[in-house]
């Protein structure tokens, strides 16, 4: 990633932005949180986002052609809590971000995308703290998280 705080803070929130659309959905009521981050308020002021259209491509992608759950494409058997689902659990639980939801497991895409959002966002106050080790060692985390386990996704998500 970037090492600019205000990047660091505008793609931190973009990927929590995301991954929280993809797990519950969008309201058009909480987007205060995102225009108060002045890089990406610029950044979407010129697009025009349709909540609706959002849910019909999100339905159409990841209810009728894509499961958003990585054990049913990523498990020997592509059943719901699996060997992936409980690897992830651990990856999580070891970076204290445990998934406390009963109705979205934790490795739902929109989960493994707000896990990056959070490790951007631990760069971004490592790097306002001026804490250079850290810097590195997130870095190096995001990537790990990335190789791990978004990468196995890309090529379901261009069907």
């Amino acid at each position: 990633m970037n090492s600019e705080p205000n990047e660091l803070q505008a793609t931190s929130v973009a990927l929590l932005s995301l991954g929280t659309l993809l797990t519950r959905g969008f309201d058009p009521h909480e987007d205060q949180w995102v225009t108060d981050v002045p890089l990406l308020a610029t950044a979407l002021d010129g697009i025009n986002f349709d909540a609706s259209a959002w849910a019909a491509e999100y339905h159409r992608v990841f209810i009728r052609e894509v499961h958003p759950y990585g054990n049913v494409f990523f498990s020997s058997n592509a059943q719901m809590g699996g060997a992936w689902t409980h690897w992830i659990h651990e990856q999580l639980m070891r970076l204290g971000l445990h998934i406390q939801s009963h109705s979205v497991e934790p490795d739902h895409f929109g989960h493994l995308i707000i896990t990056l959002g959070h490790l951007v966002g631990a760069e971004q106050d490592a790097v306002e703290d001026g804490v250079g080790g850290a810097i590195s060692g997130l870095q190096s985390l995001q990537a790990q998280w990335i190789d791990g386990t978004l990468t196995p996704w890309m090529h379901l998500l261009y069907l």
